[in-house]
């Protein structure tokens, strides 16, 4: 449910594949993924918030001390097994970001992801969202960014909203990153910080939960930030789909998603879509088969009529309906938590109403919670005339990160400074914004050697390669048919790559 347009990518691709030859019981492998200097973090952060809200209350200042860029990071792609509630374990995938020449024990921060309807739109493919783990790991995080079960490198249907499944990607990740420490050579110490924003959000909730209740033993939750989720998927979430709503596609998603998990509801609803969508009847494929079927319907303006008549009556008469009861079952705000949570949203959200948070911090209120602050961004700027789901991403990021920065022991030790010979290497485009089509790339690494260089989008998308001979520093390149909107760039020669991001806007 996070829009691919707000968040920024900086992207790297680099070389080779490492296997431990010691015995792993939830680590496969990791690939280096990106890498990119924190100095890179103060160009991007302007172009962040214009492109999310152009008159952004915080100022550019404000922003780069609460983000405390200090380290540059290598982030790798990670292959692991993890518990699926059908099929036993499997391979799941996964960023991770970790920050470099850090000379003491590290925090975890755990960012689940948005709503996704590409396999590939997530954190270890590049998405948008991989940027997230920059903004923690460059100030001393190591930063866990899990695909989910069914995304990525995942087999069969990704459960959707599916509180445990989400909370077994997150918790196995975090098994196969302890497993990685003395492959890497860094160290943890026993705090563990969770955030999301969107689906992440209910994904923070469900993993917090799970790690508070199921195994206290083995981690220890510092804090949660959960950010504009749907925790109350049976009541606050559920209502929007019975009014005119621009996001159809969250039911089935939600549906085909439980279906993958609960064989009851499999066995019970195979052909519960109205003729015109009847692609969908029975389904039981993976979760690009999925896609691929929902993205060619034109989808009713209210959502619950993509199902037979029959059963949205027994639906509305019948309180203990299947569906009511898997979808109550994967509530997660009705519960007590120990560590400090900060629920955060803005109540113009179009897409993930502003009740789920409200309905979450009265009821634990009521349970005796005591760390537990909520914040509504349209209160606290009620000289914005509207604050979205989009508009509210970087209020509640900037709000988090300083959360977490009180919660937690990060290093005091001053960050090893960047020799001149590593402030030069690097990759440079000017101008930035790109205005009027052309746009100069402009190296040190890659003098007199050839270079293959890719475009990606914001959604991690390859869009072209070009091939160039005997690259001497800069090259022009012709952006004129390319829509407005985030790109980056990777060159690579050598087994090395330097990326850099920058937008079109034209």
């Amino acid at each position: 449910m996070l829009k691919n347009n707000l968040l920024l990518l900086i992207t790297l691709v680099v070389c080779s594949t490492f296997n431990s030859s010691r015995a792993q019981e939830y680590l496969i492998s990791y690939d280096t993924l990106v890498s990119y200097q924190a100095s890179l973090l103060e160009g991007l952060i302007p172009g962040f918030i214009g492109e999310v809200l152009e008159d952004f209350p915080l100022s550019q200042d404000s922003v780069l001390n609460a983000i405390d860029a200090r380290y540059n990071i290598d982030m790798f792609k990670v292959l692991y097994n993890c518990e699926h509630p059908v099929h036993g374990l499997i391979q799941a995938s996964a960023a991770v970001a970790l920050p470099r020449d850090v000379e003491c024990a590290m925090p975890l921060a755990v960012y689940l992801h948005g709503t996704t309807f590409n396999t590939e739109g997530v954190p270890s493919y590049q998405s948008t969202e991989h940027f997230l783990g920059a903004i923690f790991s460059v100030s001393g995080y190591v930063t866990l960014m899990p695909d989910y079960l069914g995304l990525g490198d995942s087999e069969y249907m990704h459960p959707y909203s599916h509180a445990q499944s989400t909370a077994n990607s997150g918790r196995d990740l975090i098994r196969a990153v302890r497993e990685m420490q003395e492959d890497l050579g860094f160290e943890l110490n026993d705090e563990i910080v969770i955030t999301g924003y969107s689906q992440g959000g209910h994904g923070a909730m469900a993993l917090f939960k799970s790690l508070e209740e199921d195994h206290k033993e083995e981690f220890t939750v510092t804090a949660c930030s959960p950010l504009s989720g749907a925790y109350s998927i049976s009541d606050a979430q559920e209502s929007v789909m019975w009014r005119p709503y621009d996001y159809q596609r969250y039911l089935p998603y939600v549906i085909e998603g439980y279906r993958s998990v609960y064989p009851e509801l499999a066995e019970q609803f195979g052909a519960i879509y109205k003729d015109e969508y009847g692609d969908l009847n029975n389904f039981s494929g993976n979760t690009k088969q999925f896609f691929d079927i929902i993205n060619q319907y034109d989808l009713p303006d209210i959502p619950i009529e993509i199902l037979k008549d029959s059963l949205i009556i027994d639906y509305i008469q019948n309180k203990d309906h299947l569906l009511k009861v898997l979808m109550r079952e994967n509530n997660n705000y009705d519960w007590t938590p120990e560590a400090p949570m900060l629920v955060q949203g803005c109540c113009d959200d179009e897409q993930v109403t502003i009740e789920n948070s409200r309905l979450c911090y009265d009821t634990m209120v009521e349970n005796g919670v005591q760390n537990l602050s909520f914040v509504d961004y349209c209160n606290e700027y009620p000289d914005i005339p509207f604050l979205g789901h989009g508009e509210c991403v970087p209020f509640c990021l900037v709000a988090g990160k300083a959360f977490f920065d009180a919660h937690t022991t990060r290093c005091g030790i001053t960050p090893v400074e960047e020799t001149a010979i590593e402030k030069a290497i690097g990759l440079q485009i000017y101008p930035n914004p790109v205005v009027a089509g052309f746009t100069t790339l402009q190296s040190t690494e890659f003098i007199n050697k050839n270079v293959d260089l890719t475009l990606y989008n914001a959604q991690g998308q390859l869009i072209t390669t070009y091939t160039v001979s005997q690259f001497s520093g800069s090259i022009q390149i012709d952006l004129s048919a390319y829509q407005n909107g985030f790109y980056s760039f990777v060159m690579r020669a050598d087994k090395k790559a330097y990326g850099v991001p920058f937008f079109i806007q034209q």
